[in-house]
């Protein structure tokens, strides 16, 4: 229930006319104190925000540089996520795309094969709150 709360006040922040013509709401969520750490996946990376990396209460940022895609691949887990920048297309285990602009949110459920790219010309940011540890499983 935690992790829907934060994800719907973070999307109503979000949505908020006056709070994005106001604020620069990327800085505004996270800094360059975070450590970012190399995806495996050329372009994109991982910052944690804040948990621990074995636990369950980890939350985390996804930077994909424009262009740049995660191959098909799966979680063990649920997540929630949601857009902070840029626009991001998830393609669901039916083929369909879905373009997540800033403050646009999806839940993927665990054990269905996704993927996720970055179109345009600025980075995507992607705020992620796993239902469970992160983790990613791509097909033989």
């Amino acid at each position: 229930m935690k992790k829907i709360m934060i994800v719907a006040t973070a999307t109503a922040i979000l949505s908020t006319g006056a709070f994005a013509e106001n604020h620069d709401v990327v800085n505004s969520i996270y800094s360059e104190n975070i450590q970012w750490e190399e995806s495996g996946v050329p372009g994109a990376q991982f910052g944690q925000l804040w948990g621990s990396t074995e636990a369950e209460d980890a939350a985390w940022l996804v930077r994909i540089a424009p262009g740049a895609a995660f191959p098909v691949h799966g979680h063990s887990n649920d997540y929630w996520g949601l857009s902070l920048q840029g626009n991001w297309i998830h393609t669901g285990p039916d083929g369909n795309e879905v373009s997540l602009t800033a403050g646009s949110y999806i839940f993927q459920p665990a054990v269905e094969w996704h993927a996720d790219r970055c179109d345009g010309t600025e980075d995507c940011i992607i705020f992620l709150d796993f239902d469970g540890v992160r983790n990613a499983v791509f097909p033989e």
